[in-house]
């Protein structure tokens, strides 16, 4: 999958680590055994600073199926800072998306209900009354129509 933290990191100063992770990566444990950001950035942290344990704050996530930037908190008045930036709104997060299946608007809002199952880590759509189900709005736009370049057929480039 990937062998070097290094080559992963965009951006890194005293309060925050701007890191790229690549698809198929958790961002926290998911297994023993298995990579993921959270472990592998206190390693990198260790190996900078021996014999002092780091702090990592993980701010927000990606789904492991996900490739994208992260950024980390290396304290807790960053990490503050950042989830307080997150949760008021003054922070957004922006995807790109590809479908194979035509968006009827090329542009439009998405207004749901979601609900986490735990055992599965999985998410459904639920209705509005749904216990312990959050609301997910996503606005997009279709920004281009491109072709397969394997089988030809045409895909919506969504951000």
């Amino acid at each position: 999958m990937w062998n070097n933290i290094e080559n992963m990191i965009l951006y890194e100063d005293k309060e925050i680590i701007v890191c790229h992770k690549a698809a198929g990566i958790a961002v926290q444990s998911a297994r023993i055994g298995m990579p993921d950001m959270e472990s592998t950035l206190k390693n990198y942290l260790v190996a900078k600073n021996p014999g002092k344990m780091p702090y990592l704050g993980v701010v927000h996530r990606l789904d492991q199926p996900v490739e994208g930037v992260l950024v980390f908190a290396k304290n807790k008045k960053a990490a503050a800072g950042l989830t307080g930036q997150i949760t008021s709104g003054s922070v957004t997060k922006e995807y790109l998306a590809v479908t194979a299946q035509k968006v009827e608007k090329v542009q439009g809002h998405l207004e749901d209900y979601l609900k986490k199952d735990g055992k599965t880590n999985t998410s459904s759509v639920v209705s509005a009354g749904t216990p312990g189900a959050k609301k997910a709005l996503l606005s997009y736009e279709v920004l281009e129509e491109v072709t397969d370049k394997i089988t030809g057929k045409p895909k919506w480039l969504l951000k």
